[in-house]
């Protein structure tokens, strides 16, 4: 047990950085600044009895899954972890700090020690009923933290022989770790439960644990879960987040804006601590020295810094797609969307000439994309390897005539129609009749292997009919999130660049290219962003549906999908 806080690890780090010896971001350094200070405050102290308990608990009873073996606490996360829980005031003994907003970059141990917080709560906190609710911006990205819980748990000798003691229990669904129960057989009675997307009236959460907040189009779940800590003596809420792509999202412009404000003392806020793990110049996005500052692991993970190597020589290389998701989640990089997936000289350079004959017989795989009865709608049939490693898609549009003679679009829907790239219905709305049977009569020439769909639109009429022709074995719903289409994304990404796809010429998907704005997942993945993207993507998000038919089925794909996992 330590004698002085300057023996601290938050202190050493704290020196560190202000002294220039550990490299940091400039608002790390306004924070060490603003620790120091509170240690020389009158009205606080360093709370030499819980720093043992969180040495002993984060150091010694908490393993890492991975090594099946305790480490030490590393001083970056030392830095927020023993502030969080040492530094107290004098007049109540209570935490300073209400509130944490943690940004850091992926691969930095964030979720790890964000469940060790969430254990450390239920088990030793100070509320003797807890309850500790593990939230994200999705019921599935929450589960992530109870997960770590349980694999945890599932390591460590001591919580393994709580559980054979009865007095720790884990709750699963569906074999995934949602929560956990803990009775000590003292009074001390609590639980962890990953909480919905829509949490109610919020319960009485002692502390809140948010994984990746940045995608969250509004703060409802962090408002929620704090409302209901009114009666509690030290709530806590813990948001911990790798940087996004939507500078308009909450998570942004309210709490990390907040978080710059408070250390630049724009605003006084002494129940939050904002630490942010980020780069002070985004031109420094593949210095490798400078990316300390938001990989503040590197010097404790002997993998790290050339994996960052490796992921900025992808970026440089695949500039479109790669260098975004980069930059967001391995660099800590704030990034708005709008970057084009895929350049225009590539998209053009996907031409090899091939004429409709050339499709006769061959294997196809539909990717049916319906939109709004008064809109574009779009089917992509695909053909693998129509010649050696050349994939040819043939794009299907209907337009209603209404959308045509009143465009919007800005784009000339009339020439489209004239030059045979889109079908022109009569009124104001798509007649599905017309196209199930345009469908049908075009799949006739071809080996259908199987048929993708989008499901909002095409169960009132497109799959029955298709269904009713003698294709009802092979229709297929197509999820249009990141499990459905993520893979056919990096797939499709691959043959582009190596000019592997024929597009036949054809403009109107050519359009639909150029209006793509990618949608950055939580492990690294894409997909099309409706909302983002810049007018139509029909065509584009039928041809994902139609190569995610063609992945699913048993093609061998091509490329890289080493997407990295680790919180």
């Amino acid at each position: 047990m330590i004698k002085s806080y300057k023996e601290s690890k938050s202190y050493k780090y704290a020196k560190g950085v202000i002294s220039g010896k550990i490299i940091a971001s400039k608002f790390i350094i306004k924070q060490a600044e603003r620790y120091i200070n509170d240690l020389k405050r009158d009205d606080l102290y360093f709370d030499l009895g819980w720093h043992h308990k969180v040495s002993v608990f984060f150091e010694q009873i908490c393993y890492v899954p991975e090594l099946s073996a305790p480490v030490e606490l590393p001083l970056p996360h030392a830095f927020w972890i023993e502030q969080i829980h040492c530094l107290r005031y004098k007049k109540n003994k209570t935490r300073k700090y209400k509130q944490a907003y943690i940004q850091v970059a992926r691969k930095q141990a964030k979720t790890f020690y964000a469940a060790n917080n969430a254990l450390f709560e239920l088990i030793l906190g100070e509320d003797n009923r807890p309850e500790i609710m593990c939230g994200a911006n999705s019921r599935d990205q929450a589960i992530y933290c109870t997960r770590m819980v349980g694999d945890i748990v599932k390591s460590s000798p001591v919580l393994k022989e709580l559980i054979a003691e009865k007095k720790l229990a884990m709750f699963t669904w569906q074999k995934e770790v949602t929560g956990a129960y803990y009775d000590d057989g003292n009074g001390r009675i609590g639980k962890i439960e990953a909480m919905p997307k829509d949490p109610g009236d919020g319960g009485n959460p002692s502390a809140t644990v948010i994984d990746e907040l940045h995608e969250a189009k509004d703060l409802k779940l962090l408002e929620t879960m704090k409302s209901g800590q009114g009666l509690r003596r030290n709530p806590l809420a813990l948001i911990i987040t790798s940087p996004g792509h939507n500078k308009d999202a909450p998570c942004f412009s309210v709490l990390r804006a907040t978080a710059i404000k408070v250390l630049e003392g724009t605003v006084e806020n002494d129940r939050f601590l904002p630490i942010l793990f980020e780069l002070d110049d985004e031109a420094d996005w593949d210095n490798i020295k400078e990316l300390k500052k938001s990989n503040p692991m590197m010097d404790y993970m002997d993998t790290l810094e050339d994996y960052l190597i490796d992921r900025i020589k992808e970026a440089k290389e695949n500039p479109g797609e790669q260098e975004v998701n980069i930059k967001i989640k391995n660099s800590g990089i704030w990034v708005d969307a709008a970057t084009t997936w895929v350049t225009s000289d590539v998209v053009k350079a996907n031409s090899h000439g091939i004429k409709d004959h050339e499709l006769i017989g061959k294997n196809c795989f539909l990717g049916i994309d319906l939109a709004k009865a008064e809109d574009l709608n779009a089917v992509a049939l695909f053909f693998p390897n129509v010649r050696d490693n050349i994939h040819v898609v043939k794009m299907m549009y209907w337009i209603p005539s209404d959308k045509v003679a009143n465009n919007r679009d800005h784009v000339d829907y009339r020439k489209w129609v004239q030059q045979g790239y889109m079908i022109k219905q009569d009124g104001n709305v798509a007649d599905h009749s017309l196209i199930s049977k345009d469908i049908i009569n075009e799949i006739s020439k071809y080996n259908v292997k199987s048929i993708g769909f989008d499901s909002r639109f095409a169960y009132a009429g497109i799959v029955p009919s298709l269904a009713h022709a003698g294709y009802e074995e092979i229709l297929m719903p197509v999820g249009q999130g990141y499990t459905g289409l993520s893979a056919s994304v990096s797939q499709m990404y691959n043959w582009l660049k190596k000019h592997e796809m024929d597009l036949m010429d054809n403009k109107v998907l050519y359009w639909n290219m150029a209006n793509v704005v990618m949608k950055v997942g939580d492990e690294g993945d894409m997909i099309p962003s409706k909302g983002k993207s810049n007018m139509k993507i029909d065509g584009v998000s039928a041809t994902l549906t139609a190569i995610a038919e063609y992945l699913r089925v048993g093609a061998k794909p091509v490329g890289n999908f080493n997407f990295a996992i680790l919180q």
